[in-house]
């Protein structure tokens, strides 16, 4: 009696066993082929190479508009921007008479009447800094 039941599960689990370890296989084996594809925006890397085709995947800020301010001065100024546009921050990189309050008081009056468009990553608006260069004769100069 033993021996019959042994065969007739025998009998009964070779012919699914095939199948059954076949389709495993080739679900792990697709799984772990698609694996990259799973992967979300934001764990991909944000940074461009220097061998990247160029695309329009990733944008740096640009400016919208800029109002028609007069400017006292040279400086370049390096402007923070969110992913809605706003300015966060901003730092003088350089000017020729150092970070008196004047200067700085002309800035922040120019930066605070500029619109911008944020940086984008694969279409979604992120966090991206901005370099901006005035100069008193030839005007404003935007660099991203």
């Amino acid at each position: 009696m033993r021996d019959r039941v042994a065969l007739g599960l025998r009998n009964l689990m070779r012919p699914m066993a095939l199948p059954a370890v076949g389709g495993f296989c080739s679900a792990v084996f697709m799984f772990s082929a698609l694996l990259q594809t799973f992967m979300p925006a934001f764990a991909m890397a944000r940074s461009t190479s220097d061998f990247d085709p160029p695309t329009m995947l990733l944008t740096e800020p640009m400016v919208k508009y800029m109002a028609p301010i007069s400017f006292g001065g040279d400086a370049v100024v390096d402007v923070k921007i969110d992913n809605t546009g706003c300015v966060v921050g901003y730092r003088i990189v350089s000017a020729p008479g150092g970070n008196d309050e004047q200067l700085r008081r002309s800035i922040e009056n120019n930066l605070l009447f500029t619109e911008f468009w944020p940086a984008t990553s694969f279409g979604v608006p992120v966090f991206g800094t901005i370099r901006i260069s005035y100069s008193s004769p030839a005007g404003i100069d935007v660099k991203g």
